[in-house]
């Protein structure tokens, strides 16, 4: 009898994919087959078109196929089956790690910002990890798996995963660095396909104009475009010690996520993007439909890989919050999360504020400014006044102020 023979790591991750491949194709199909710009953007009154008012489909750890135990990236898979379901908003857990053994096709290198799996503890848990560079490049070569969604806007939120990055006071100068590799992966991405400048608002990156994109910039005007939000400090890079550090994330970021606190969660932000956590929104005496009317609001979970559960995704949609990531693909079966992929309804994005019956039912007509209190809705600009004739100063229209007529 042979000596047992262990297959090389290589071949154990390929089969891996392999499996999961063909469990994700057998199981439940989801097709994201409607249009934002075609159908959903009627339903929007004309001052209502922006994205503060959209709840898009977004996915956690993007990339990932799981299971839980020993799962695998795969992104050039994952990316086709996630655009054919609707899904343009991805979540992607930037960590690093120091482990020499790690490195490429299947792991970032030692050191460098990468998208991989752990566990409530913190252990990676997967069998491979995933590169920005990567997932970005597979992302641009699979736009348009999708014919029916393939101009409509992509997300990208770059979360740190503080307990695994250099330690941004006490190891500035390294934070610096991520920052700055961060920035060579996303620059794979043409500028053309990024949200660069907003005319005369100015610069749309480096969080600068965040509250102008969210709701001065019409729908019309993001298609095809990628924006980018990160809870990372980008400003560390762009600190003079650090010039040399070219390009670093402001370069490429749009919105900054702050995080909602106990001193700031009932008070009137007004702009930007914000995160909460999933489970202090339902009972919460915070008004989140007037937080979320000129901000958006990222839930999340204390766990990435846990699947939240419908009704308490219903909730926050209907509250007003916005993005709420959810592992599709990663768990042990698609009919699992199916129940939220619906409140979808074959969409990519949601109205904000309507209710998954209200949004299904929604008629296809154009939406009363105000019918929906959750709206943000653009106040009419503001006519000058004309003047009264008694404020003119000349007796005669023939005269100047001061001259006198006699007859």
């Amino acid at each position: 009898m042979g000596a047992f023979q262990v297959k090389p790591y290589e071949e154990q991750v390929a089969l891996q994919q392999g499996k999961r491949m063909e469990a994700i194709k057998n199981d439940t199909e989801l097709l994201g087959d409607k249009s934002l710009y075609k159908d959903l953007i009627k339903q929007l009154g004309e001052r209502s078109r922006f994205l503060v008012n959209l709840c898009p489909l977004t996915a956690n750890i993007g990339g990932y196929l799981g299971p839980l135990d020993k799962g695998v990236f795969y992104s050039e898979f994952y990316l086709q089956v996630a655009l054919r379901a609707g899904i343009r908003s991805f979540v992607l857990p930037i960590s690093t790690y120091l482990d020499n053994n790690k490195f490429p096709p299947l792991w970032p290198y030692s050191g460098e910002p990468g998208i991989v799996a752990r566990n409530q503890q913190g252990t990676i848990i997967s069998m491979n990890g995933l590169s920005i560079r990567k997932f970005c490049e597979d992302l641009l070569r699979l736009l348009s798996v999708n014919p029916n969604q393939t101009t409509e806007p992509v997300l990208l939120f770059l979360i740190e995963d503080s307990n695994f990055t250099p330690n941004k006071v006490k190891e500035e100068r390294q934070y610096a660095q991520l920052l700055s590799k961060m920035a060579r992966d996303l620059s794979v991405i043409p500028n053309e396909m990024r949200l660069t400048t907003l005319g005369g608002h100015g610069s749309a990156v480096g969080t600068q104009n965040e509250s102008t994109i969210l709701t001065q910039i019409p729908l019309t005007e993001l298609k095809s475009k990628i924006l980018i939000f990160t809870s990372f400090d980008t400003k560390i890079g762009m600190k003079g010690a650090y010039s040399g550090m070219k390009p670093t994330l402001d370069d490429y970021t749009n919105f900054s996520i702050k995080p909602v606190i106990a001193q700031n969660s009932g008070i009137g932000v007004g702009t930007g993007a914000r995160s909460i956590k999933l489970a202090d929104i339902s009972g919460s005496t915070v008004n989140w439909t007037d937080q979320s009317r000129t901000v958006m609001h990222t839930a999340t979970q204390d766990f990435n890989l846990s699947i939240p559960n419908a009704g308490d995704v219903e909730g926050a949609l209907t509250a007003g919050i916005q993005v709420i990531p959810v592992p599709f693909f990663s768990t042990e079966t698609i009919a699992s999360v199916k129940p939220i992929w619906d409140l979808w309804n074959g969409y990519a994005w949601r109205i904000k504020g309507t209710t998954a019956e209200g949004f299904n039912n929604y008629p296809m007509r154009t939406q009363r400014e105000g019918f929906n209190s959750a709206l943000y809705v653009q106040p009419e600009p503001i006519v000058p006044a004309k003047p009264s004739a008694k404020m003119n100063a000349r007796v005669s229209p023939d005269m100047q102020p001061g001259q006198m007529a006699f007859q």
